[in-house]
């Protein structure tokens, strides 16, 4: 739960230190997947660009390439090395290196981007909410299978409990994070 409250009281916007950004397969190939993967745009650079400024691990998630140095993708010039996390499966929750490094960090808000919506995505986003993480998932930032209204992969999610955001309104609630007060020791 939110720890931070804004002037407003409000305890509802996403606290960045209890945040973690997971991009799923931008760049290398997931074996028998037919489709492209996400396409990159300036609003993924924002999004990584202001999780750096707060201090908000973010990783890369990929198949394919045997090490990072084979990932084709624009967002691995703003990830380190060690955050770019090769898995053997689809889902990355069931990679064990892979889930304990994200697992570690002890942050209870995980946030989606990107991967294959009915495959890498979604089962990751169903297995993190079995292991009580709040679920964000941004469409916006994913295929366009995730139209939000159409599809039901989004529906799939947002019944199991998956809040959908967008770019623009994560970077905005990040934002709110500068000007609020810190919690009391009560």
């Amino acid at each position: 739960m939110a720890r931070w409250k804004n002037t407003k009281g409000n305890s509802a916007l996403l606290d960045p230190e209890e945040s973690c950004l997971l991009f799923i397969d931008f760049g290398g190939t997931v074996p028998g997947l037919r489709s492209d993967p996400p396409t990159i745009g300036p609003a993924h650079c924002a999004v990584l660009t202001k999780a750096v400024d707060l201090s908000v691990p973010a990783f890369l998630s990929y198949m394919g390439a045997e090490d990072a140095a084979g990932l084709h993708s624009p967002l691995s010039q703003l990830v380190p090395e060690e955050a770019q996390l090769r898995r053997s499966v689809v889902n990355p929750c069931r990679d064990d290196r892979h889930w304990e490094t994200v697992s570690a960090l002890k942050r209870h808000c995980l946030i989606l981007a990107g991967g294959w919506p009915e495959g890498s995505l979604a089962q990751a986003a169903l297995d993190a909410l079995g292991e009580a993480y709040d679920v964000y998932v941004l469409f916006d930032l994913s295929n366009g299978l995730l139209d939000v209204h159409n599809s039901p992969v989004a529906a799939r999610l947002i019944q199991a409990g998956v809040v959908p955001m967008t770019a623009s309104q994560l970077i905005l609630e990040w934002g709110d994070s500068e000007t609020l007060d810190p919690p009391s020791e009560e």
